[in-house]
């Protein structure tokens, strides 16, 4: 039905106010599994943008695990390929809050990188079951040649952190061949990678 030419849609049963609102979300929202994920940092439809690594740089982003799972691989998307052998390039598992430390990670993940623009699944060299929580998601890469160039959800600022009690994206260290045991995490360096687990 339509009123001046305008697609109205029809108001769901128990719906008043709004604001005081009690039934169930009129539009349905989005959750990992709808991607076949178990977890992930957002939508992948809101992936708008790209970053380009920077060799050695560790790029941290916080995951929210709504639930006991058992994580196989690492999630993340390919944007542009980079080139050249690989010198230490890796995805881990991290723990969360402000001084997150490595509970697993995968083998070198050079050859992933240079292959094709596409969503990668890297796994891990065990797969680890972990509880509901906050987790952090590692990558590092040094390619010989070109750098790879990941998917983000949009560029970030400053705010992307505030309020938070562990910070959504960070840097885990520079100059790196090998995920860190225990990265201190510098805001300063934001970043809105598109990760997820499986």
């Amino acid at each position: 039905m339509g009123v001046g030419g305008v697609l109205v849609q029809p108001v769901p049963p128990g719906y008043t106010d709004p604001h005081n609102w009690t039934g169930p979300d009129p539009v349905p929202t989005w959750a990992p599994s709808d991607g076949g994920l178990l977890a992930a940092v957002c939508d992948p439809y809101l992936v708008r943008d790209t970053q380009l690594l920077t060799a050695g740089s560790v790029y941290m982003v916080r995951v929210d695990v709504t639930k006991q799972i058992t994580v196989t691989n690492i999630c993340f998307n390919v944007s542009t390929v980079g080139a050249g052998a690989s010198t230490g390039s890796f995805a881990g598992l991290y723990t969360g809050g402000l001084t997150p430390a490595l509970i697993a990670q995968t083998a070198d993940i050079g050859t992933q990188l240079v292959t094709a623009a596409v969503f990668i699944a890297a796994p891990l060299t065990t797969p680890q079951v972990i509880g509901a929580g906050q987790y952090y998601i590692g990558i590092v890469e040094n390619l010989a040649t070109t750098q790879v160039t990941l998917s983000k959800t949009a560029a970030v600022g400053p705010m992307v952190n505030l309020g938070q009690t562990s910070l959504r994206g960070a840097l885990g260290g520079t100059a790196l061949s090998a995920l860190p045991a225990a990265p201190t995490l510098v805001a300063a360096g934001l970043q809105a990678l598109w990760v997820g687990l499986s």
